[in-house]
């Protein structure tokens, strides 16, 4: 235990050490494992994901065949409204179109702005 103990102290002692070669080593190492954990959870994620639909698919396969067909029935059963009322018209709206106001030829002269303080 201890001897485990003075490696990981030491590891992470390269981190921050002096020497950039080991520095960086030790930098290496630690970002190949991060990147292998990462991945190593994600597709065992995906993994999982794929189990699952295989086991969903098996169960559907063993049921049998009467009852796949007795519970079609009573999906459609629920689906069919009792009292089928015709679909409403389709609204339409009509929009006008924005019209545009056109420029002026020409720009006015400008004119003098006066303030009650010029005057003193």
């Amino acid at each position: 235990m201890t001897y485990a103990m003075n490696e990981l102290l030491s590891f992470s002692v390269n981190l921050l050490s002096a020497a950039q070669a080991w520095g960086g080593a030790a930098t290496l190492l630690l970002f190949a494992f991060s990147f292998i954990a990462v991945h190593a959870v994600k597709l065992a994620s995906k993994g999982y994901l794929l189990y699952k639909e295989e086991e969903k698919k098996k169960a559907d396969e063993k049921t049998p065949v009467g009852k796949k067909n007795d519970e079609n029935e009573r999906e459609s059963e629920r689906e069919k409204p009792q009292d089928a009322q015709p679909a409403p018209a389709p609204v339409y709206y009509l929009v006008e179109k924005k019209r545009v106001r056109k420029k002026p030829p020409e720009y006015a002269e400008p004119r003098r702005v006066r303030f009650d303080d010029e005057g003193r």
